[in-house]
């Protein structure tokens, strides 16, 4: 299981993508999970539904997440982000003992 808590200690400084100061490297919360999981060359603000795509999770989910995220809510962010992660992942083993 993915554990958020070692996502935010490896990338513990996301950003809103409308901070000025936001530069190419800086990441928001859905931005640090993929570059995480995938590629630490990933771009950093990804399209919510790119990143509900490459984590299984609703798209509306990955937009409350976003949108906590740009409101500068990162705690809300991170804390949405760790709920969903948990629910994939039950709905993933769940689907493996239907096949079993």
């Amino acid at each position: 299981m993915l554990d958020v808590n070692e996502v935010r200690r490896k990338y513990p400084h996301p950003k809103s993508v409308t901070n000025p100061d936001s530069r190419l490297e800086d990441y928001c919360v859905l931005g640090a999970v993929l570059k995480f999981l995938f590629d630490e060359e990933m771009y950093g603000f990804p399209c919510p539904a790119v990143a509900a795509a490459h984590l299984q999770i609703p798209e509306a989910m990955a937009l409350l997440i976003a949108h906590a995220n740009d409101s500068e809510d990162f705690e809300k962010a991170w804390t949405i982000l760790g709920g969903e992660l948990k629910r994939a992942e039950a709905a993933a083993e769940e689907r493996e003992e239907v096949l079993v």
